[in-house]
């Protein structure tokens, strides 16, 4: 589904045209669920904005700022 969509096209397309990475990156993972697919994506901006949206149970996700900050995530959105 991922590759069906060009998620990561979209999810650029979508902040090119104005919306923030985090409405990008939803609205393609929406488009995933509404074909019947399910998973996630991690998104990155030039301002090191993170986006980590996902329409499954769960998704395992961490990340390094550039200031040291680690985060790390599994079921919180």
């Amino acid at each position: 589904y991922f590759i069906r969509v060009a998620a990561a096209a979209r999810t650029a397309i979508g902040v090119a045209a104005g919306q923030t990475l985090a409405q990008a990156s939803q609205a393609v993972i929406d488009r995933i669920g509404g074909l019947g697919g399910d998973g996630g994506l991690i998104a990155l901006d030039r301002q090191g904005n993170i986006a980590a949206p996902y329409n499954s149970q769960g998704m395992k996700r961490a990340w390094l700022t550039t200031d040291g900050e680690v985060g790390v995530q599994v079921f919180d959105q």
